[in-house]
């Protein structure tokens, strides 16, 4: 096309803008709904992402930090980092908090130096410097508690508190600590200690469970990599501990906020899809009322890419106008969502205005439009000339092109390319689009199925049964445009609705039908029996669980460095930090090999180790293969001898590692306990444990998912908030696909009336029809969203899942109401309507 095509084209969109916006209120929506689905996803991750880096050096602590379980980092070490900056160093630990009136709590350790802290500014009530208030006075050391821990224990700043076998006073409330990080679970609430207070409480004993860190701020100059460098030169040898610098800060909450990010993208994504259905019946809806005028222009010269262009610049125009809505209510969504999240899960935040994903955003409006619109439009230009004069017929539908086909593959290629750049897991997405793919194809065999089964059977004696049935395989049925978009839009709410259930489900039933009462850490080697013979006197303890554990990191998988490891998601927190390391002589009650076999009864042979099965799987880890872990400070490497099925939704005592007989004995262990109840004596359990061993931590599991539901409802409400959105965007496009043969429903209405039939044959004969069109597609939309839940909830959030029937049954009837009140509104104007306005021109 020339420039003088280019031009007529453009002035042609114009023109046919000024006619307003009429039909193209879907178009608009559902492409703003699309589009704020995905910039909204995507500004929240930006402004969450700004906060994190914004704060990485306070939520650190430092520039860099070393970090070492058990013992503090070596002498020769600290003077290194002392001569590249100021030093702090922390220690941390959990452990039970008494009051002297019996309350008891379990609190999150921390003790620190004068130093402290190197970036931010702790606030107490009353304001002293945290220095003062840790200082002993009169015998005691200080202590500053979070207020909910004062709440529990029912204290007051002033009174005491007891940990371990050291007394405190508590001297200040802390209300903000600068280096606590985001998180999404705690458990306990913060106790904060000098190192000096926590010497004195004897807790810091062999095998106690206690992470240290050494924090520096670096001089001027001296950037983290050169200081991590220099560890390196100096100590080549060292693995035991971990180097992290302030572009790693608050790695869990990246983690966790990823995943919320990856569903939300999805949900978005699934909006969008929906959006580009509903934009394409859209632009076949106009184009359809405007095919008279496309005939006279063919008629007098236009050729079809000059029609093609001047509706494609009117659509693309649109297609901005619709984005650019959608962008302004993604920000304002974005920004409300963040500034939640910093008051209810502490995550910093920096809302704002990001060019990122308001670029993607606008790309995946216009590239939607682009992709659903083109190929309408390139069948709608070719219509003949032909249909203008009475008594002529088009010769056939027209089809669109071979290059609008290709310029359609080629959008949908580039949605997905884009996808894939901004996903923090392109695997996932790949599994989603394979999904959709999968998911329109048994859509349209079902639409096929359903037309080719209308006209199968044979026709009722009923009329109005008999015209709903023909209705459905007639030419220009509305059959396929309902199936698509109740289905997608339906097939997204199961998936949501199980997947939620499934969670809750497992929240609420199954983890604490297996779980144990409680669980006790810091168990001393010498005091095992001690332990026992206080829980199993307890009337209703039912049964007591033990293995002996250590810290310990893992090093090298198969003789490679773990930091040239690449695992798969699932399998990667085994090598973040240290891991819980026991042994074994015999195999755990209940233990299920998946590969392998068990050591033979007091085996003294070379280390080996049974592996979990996801986690060996996940770091490319077979039977024979090798594990090298530090523990304090020595390297031990063992072969893999068996696989296990772990169920760690059961909250068992288990380990991803169980070494053999000897591997961990000369190490200075302490055992970790699970003490399974019945619920009145859970009481006693506690108090008997408490008075006999202080210092032994006390976990009370219905406390912990306590603490996992309320986090996890507030995670759904996001969720579910997205899920309301795709669920918008597939009412409008249902109704968008009813509305599309609307006129000749008009017709068939006033023509049955005029042969005698009444308003009420005519409304059942519509809703028989939009009863079986609903009915059938939201049961293939209840299949559809029924498998991907179950591969969201098995594969991704690693849980049990079951069916949930009457849930299915409620969103298939819903979507068959919902395309049936949407099929009676759209025709509930023709039934009114004189016969001689639609028959004067037959």
């Amino acid at each position: 096309m020339n420039a003088a095509g280019i031009l007529l084209a453009i002035r042609l969109a114009r023109r046919e803008l000024r006619g307003g916006l009429r039909g193209f209120g879907v178009f608009l929506a559902c492409l703003a709904l699309g589009v704020g689905a995905v910039s909204c996803v995507g500004t929240l991750n930006a402004s969450l992402e700004a906060g994190l880096r914004r704060d990485a050096r306070t939520l650190l602590g430092g520039d860099l930090e070393v970090r070492q379980s058990h013992l503090p980092p070596r002498a020769e070490a600290l003077e290194l980092l002392a001569d590249l900056g100021r030093v702090s160093l922390q220690a941390r630990m959990r452990g039970m908090a008494h009051a002297g009136d019996g309350h008891s709590a379990v609190v999150e350790v921390k003790a620190v130096d004068a130093a402290y802290p190197l970036y931010g500014r702790v606030i107490l009530e009353p304001d002293l410097p945290p220095a003062e208030a840790l200082a002993e006075r009169d015998g005691l050391f200080g202590a500053v508690a979070e207020p909910r821990l004062l709440e529990r224990l029912g204290l007051r700043p002033g009174q005491e508190l007891r940990l371990g076998h050291g007394r405190f006073r508590v001297t200040a409330m802390l209300r903000t600590e600068p280096d606590r990080g985001a998180t999404l679970f705690n458990l306990g609430p913060r106790l904060l200690l000098s190192q000096a207070g926590l010497e004195s409480t004897g807790l810091l004993q062999p095998g106690s469970v206690v992470s240290y860190s050494a924090l520096v701020r670096l001089h001027p100059g001296v950037t983290p990599e050169q200081a991590r460098a220099a560890l390196t030169r100096e100590f080549p040898d060292e693995t035991g501990w971990r180097v992290l610098d302030h572009g790693q800060a608050a790695g869990g909450i990246r983690r966790s906020l990823d995943n919320i990010s990856l569903y939300l993208t999805l949900v978005g994504l699934a909006s969008l899809l929906l959006g580009g259905i509903g934009a394409a019946g859209a632009v076949r809806g106009f184009l359809a009322s405007r095919a008279d005028a496309l005939a006279a222009m063919k008629a007098v010269g236009a050729e079809r890419g000059q029609i093609l262009a001047a509706y494609l610049t009117q659509i693309l125009v649109l297609a901005a106008v619709g984005s650019a809505l959608g962008l302004l209510a993604g920000v304002l969504g974005a920004n409300a969502a963040a500034a939640l999240l910093s008051q209810v899960l502490g995550v910093p935040s920096a809302p704002g205005l990001y060019p990122g994903p308001l670029l993607s955003g606008l790309a995946y409006g216009l590239l939607t439009a682009l992709a659903f619109s083109v190929w309408p439009l390139s069948a709608a230009a070719a219509v003949s000339p032909v249909r203008l004069f009475r008594g002529y017929a088009d010769p056939g539908t027209p089809r669109p092109s071979a290059c609008a086909l290709a310029v359609s593959g080629l959008c949908a290629l580039a949605l997905l390319t884009l996808t894939l750049m901004n996903a923090p897991a392109p695997g996932v997405v790949l599994g989603f689009a394979a999904g959709v793919v999968l998911s329109s194809l048994a859509l349209f065999l079902l639409a096929r199925g359903a037309k080719a089964l209308a006209k199968s059977l044979p026709s009722p004696r009923d009329p109005r049964l008999r015209l709903a049935l023909g209705n459905i395989h007639r030419p220009g049925s509305g059959l396929t445009a309902v199936v698509f978009s109740l289905g997608l839009g339906l097939a997204v709410l199961c998936t949501v609705v199980l997947a939620d259930l499934n969670l809750r489900d497992t929240l609420d039933r199954r983890m604490p039908a297996s779980a144990p009462a409680y669980f006790f850490l810091d168990i001393p080697k010498n005091a095992l029996k001690l332990f026992q013979d206080t829980v199993l006197t307890v009337p209703g303890v039912t049964r007591e669980e033990h293995a002996p554990t250590i810290r310990g990191r893992v090093v090298r998988v198969n003789g490679v460095l773990s930091e040239k490891v690449r695992p798969d998601p699932d399998a990667a927190w085994i090598l973040r930090g240290d891991r819980g390391l026991t042994m074994a002589d015999r195999p755990p009650e209940g233990t299920s090999l998946a590969a392998g076999e068990w050591w033979p009864e007091h085996y003294q042979g070379p280390p080996l180790v049974s592996f979990g099965e996801q986690e060996a799987k996940g770091l490319g880890l077979q039977i024979g293969g090798t594990i090298t872990v530090n523990v304090l400070g020595r390297e031990i490497t063992a072969r893999v001898a068996s696989l296990r099925r772990i169920e760690w939704t059961s909250l068992a005592l288990n380990h991803a590692m169980v070494f053999s007989p000897g591997v961990l004995d000369a190490a200075p262990y302490s055992y970790l306990a699970t003490v399974y109840s019945t619920p009145g004596a859970e009481e006693e359990v506690f108090r008997a444990v408490s008075t006999a061993m202080p210092d032994v931590t006390a976990v009370y599991v219905r406390d912990v998912l306590d603490d996992v539901r309320r986090t996890a409802g507030r995670i759904a409400l996001a969720a579910r908030a997205a899920t309301a959105v795709a669920l918008l965007a597939g009412l409008l496009v249902l109704s968008q696909a009813l509305r599309a043969n609307l006129q000749a429903r008009r017709r068939e209405a006033v023509v049955f009336k005029v042969l005698g039939a009444t308003r009420s044959d005519v409304l059942l004969s519509l809703a028989a029809e939009f009863c079986l069109l609903g009915l059938s597609t939201a049961l293939a939309a209840s299949l559809i969203g029924a498998l991907a839940s179950r591969a969201f909830t098995t594969r991704l959030l690693l849980g049990g899942w079951s069916l949930h029937p009457w849930a299915l049954a409620a969103c298939a009837l819903a979507g068959t109401a919902a395309t049936l009140a949407l099929g009676l509104l759209g025709v509930r104007r023709a039934l009114g309507q004189k016969a001689w306005p639609v028959l004067r021109n037959e």
